[in-house]
């Protein structure tokens, strides 16, 4: 089972709570920890907007993904 199937599998018991910890960007509701506190959460789109932790981050991943590794 691929792994988005098996947290979706997860995610339909109402008596369970799932925190998914992804490194692609993806998501309906983001919430940013920093310090071992919530710094913001809210709509991805929204939080992209201002220049807190996930716009931060969401600009390392595209500089990150823009790399490329030329054999000498």
């Amino acid at each position: 089972m691929p792994n988005s199937a098996a947290i979706a599998e997860l995610g339909r018991d109402l008596d369970r709570t799932v925190v998914v910890i992804a490194h692609r960007p993806a998501a309906d509701h983001v919430v940013a920890l920093a310090g071992g506190r919530v710094a913001e959460q809210g709509d991805p789109q929204d939080l992209l907007a201002v220049d807190g932790p996930c716009a931060r981050l969401h600009r390392q991943y595209e500089h990150a993904r823009s790399r490329h590794i030329a054999a000498t």
